[in-house]
């Protein structure tokens, strides 16, 4: 059995109400992931915001040609930033 799984075990023996422990585990761990996606979503909305020119020409050059290739996105993309 591993670790984690032991401890849980445990802590469950040894608590007096083992469902009401699990409903906060999982409320906590929902809040968290929660947090996390919102956290994502600013930051993803700020970095489109900020670049909605490239987001622009990339939408009117994918209309205009219904597919993008990895070459056509590095020309519409500046010079000076680095694509691995």
């Amino acid at each position: 059995m591993p670790l984690f799984a032991r401890i849980v075990y445990v802590y469950i023996k040894n608590s007096r109400n083992p469902r009401t422990y699990w409903r906060e585990h999982v409320k906590s761990v929902f809040l968290q992931c929660k947090v996390m996606v919102e956290k994502l979503e600013l930051f993803t909305n700020s970095v489109l915001t900020k670049h909605k020119d490239l987001v622009v020409a990339m939408a009117e050059d994918l209309l205009k040609n219904e597919t993008i290739v990895y070459q056509r996105i590095k020309e519409l993309l500046p010079d000076d930033w680095k694509i691995v």
